[in-house]
């Protein structure tokens, strides 16, 4: 006869295995993912991004993402249990975009493999807003990181117009 002991700890066991079962949250597949990355004085320096596609790609993994220059700078698929804690960060829903699964799913498959990964122009933000609403954006919102973006994305939409407006001059 089992002892008192071992019959609490297999109700704990299964108690913590009810919870965990539970809890686990659904994630609609083409959600942004944010993760925290390098907090000073509880504030995240900065975030990484990823896409969920659950198990869309069997095999794959199930999010995609690109990684940063020192693992190759690549659009890849991962694992989310490999990133970490995570919240959704959809910011860009508001504007009037294509957020159909065909429509993301199209997207990712022209950027599978893509290489180029640059810190400004072209990271992991730019891919998973990309993947979901076919525009590339880093705002680093929420993050130490958040003004000096803003800052560099002011310039890049005040030089954009810039050239626009002598292209028009020129004609």
């Amino acid at each position: 006869m089992p002892s008192m002991k071992t019959l609490l700890l297999f109700g704990l066991v299964v108690h913590v295995t009810i919870i965990i079962v539970n809890s686990k949250e659904e994630i609609p597949f083409g959600t942004i993912l944010s993760f925290n990355r390098k907090c000073i004085k509880n504030k995240a320096l900065y975030k990484h991004f990823a896409l969920y596609v659950g198990d869309e790609y069997p095999g794959q993994g199930d999010i995609i993402h690109r990684v940063g220059k020192d693992k190759g700078g690549n659009i890849t698929f991962g694992n989310l249990r490999d990133e970490g804690s995570y919240q959704p960060d959809n910011y860009l829903d508001d504007m009037d975009l294509n957020i159909t699964v065909a429509a993301i799913k199209q997207r990712i498959q022209k950027m599978l493999n893509a290489t180029g990964y640059n810190l400004i122009n072209n990271n992991c933000e730019h891919a998973a807003t990309y993947f979901r609403y076919g525009i590339s954006s880093s705002k680093q919102l929420g993050t130490l990181a958040a003004k000096p973006m803003s800052v560099i994305n002011g310039f890049r939409t005040k030089f954009k117009e810039r050239v626009k407006n002598e292209m028009l001059c020129a004609s």
